[in-house]
């Protein structure tokens, strides 16, 4: 191989490498960002927000604070207990809640 072709595929490996390292900006924030932006670095979130549900009939997926979720799993110390196509209910603190899939119309604003 040549210097200059060696040089090339340097090169290309070190910007897929920095390319790796960049963070999907479409990615919403997780409980832990949130907290820090808010300047509650350090404490643990306990403001979980029901983002999108998928179901199917081989499996029910909702993502939670940002995180990809099944019924069993937990996330932010919240476990998933059930997963249906409007809600999720979790269990944390020794409390079951409800989580709501927030509607927003073509106006941006909030329905219930």
């Amino acid at each position: 191989m040549s210097a200059i072709g060696s040089a090339g595929l340097l090169l290309l490996v070190m910007a897929l490498s920095a390319w790796a390292q960049v963070p999907d900006p479409t990615r919403p924030p997780n409980a832990a960002e949130l907290a820090a932006w808010r300047g509650q670095p350090g404490e643990q979130a306990t403001a979980w927000r029901l983002e999108s549900v998928l179901i199917s009939d081989r499996r029910k997926v909702a993502v939670i604070n940002g995180r990809r979720v099944g019924e069993g799993d937990v996330v932010d110390g919240a476990r998933v207990r059930t997963i249906e196509a409007t809600h999720a209910l979790i269990e944390a603190e020794g409390r079951t809640r409800r989580l709501n899939i927030k509607r927003y119309g073509i106006d941006g604003r909030e329905h219930q």
